[in-house]
């Protein structure tokens, strides 16, 4: 055959960290880590070195698949290939001589049935990390201790760097600066839309306005339970009125602020209303009618952000 085994091992070994000569023994690169030696002053390379282990000497498959795929060969072939070189070797180390490995190293035996395998460190299959050097570090030396009174004494000066934090102090101030404005300055809620009439107005601090004459609410003067309903009546000033029971309200309150605060928010209907008081509530009315039907007609013709319903005085609350 015009290959050898040598050519197979030496390849294996190149990427595997294991390889198997099956009746001989085993080659296992063995890794150092990279570490400072303080005798030499020196930072070691990290290494990769060969060894061998005679006790590991079964047949793993992967020597023979190698031969197997790269020349062609049955697997029967190949290990009867493998079986006549190993037997080869081992003739060669008991009449003394050395059974060369390639680049890979050599074997020799002691002459009391031990072998023995002697790597080439500074081939490229042997060690990965070939060309790498180990580097030579210069200890600084230390300055002499000084006394407390010269430590003390002792100034560092400003450099650029200082100044850099300053700027960026000062940046991150302005900002937190411009958030506490931000956030604690208070923002004006207009209320000058119109609210919903079956929701509770809140009350703010504005100087109470009179109502006209027409829409004036009389203060109840009884008890709660003496409290009759009582209806402030322009009958020329109303939308429409017919008489009746049936009321068209716009607004229902809770108190005479409200009231007031709600007509003088209102003008466009602040002529035409009239308020009725039963006991809790304050019902803001634009028109009064025999028949709930035609108050539901004219609620209809009420101007744009108006809410309004019918209201039935005659019933029991």
């Amino acid at each position: 055959m015009m290959f050898t085994l040598n050519e197979h091992i030496e390849y294996l070994m190149m990427h595997h960290d294991c390889v198997i000569i099956p009746g001989l023994g085993a080659l296992v690169a063995q890794y150092s880590e990279s570490f400072y030696d303080a005798d030499s002053k020196l930072l070691k390379r990290p290494d990769r070195k060969l060894g061998f282990n005679s006790q590991v000497n079964h047949n793993d498959g992967l020597l023979m698949q190698s031969i197997v795929r790269r020349e062609g060969l049955s697997y029967d072939q190949a290990s009867r290939f493998v079986d006549r070189n190993v037997a080869a070797f081992k003739c060669q180390l008991e009449a003394g001589d050395e059974v060369n490995m390639g680049r890979l190293g050599f074997f020799k035996s002691d002459g009391n049935n031990h072998v023995e395998f002697i790597p080439f460190y500074h081939e490229m299959c042997n060690d990965r990390y070939f060309g790498l050097r180990s580097v030579a570090f210069t200890p600084l030396a230390l300055p002499e201790s000084t006394d407390s009174e010269s430590q003390a004494a002792a100034v560092v000066s400003p450099g650029w760097w200082n100044t850099r934090r300053v700027w960026q102090a000062a940046a991150s101030i302005a900002v937190l600066l411009a958030l506490s404005v931000m956030l604690t300055t208070p923002i004006v809620l207009n209320r000058t839309s119109h609210e919903m009439a079956t929701l509770n107005v809140a009350e703010v601090n504005a100087p109470k306005q009179e109502l006209p004459a027409a829409a004036a609410v009389p203060h109840p003067g009884h008890e709660r339970a003496e409290a009759a309903e009582r209806v402030v009546e322009e009958k020329s000033k109303l939308l429409l009125d017919e008489g009746g029971n049936y009321y068209l309200v716009i607004a229902s309150l809770n108190s005479e602020k409200q009231v007031s605060e709600y007509l003088a928010s209102h003008p466009d209907m602040a002529s035409h209303s009239v308020v009725l008081h039963g006991g809790k509530y304050y019902q803001v009315c634009v028109a009064r009618s025999v028949e709930a039907s035609t108050l539901y007609s004219l609620m209809k013709t009420l101007p744009t952000g108006y809410q309004a319903w019918v209201y039935n005085k005659s019933r029991k609350k």
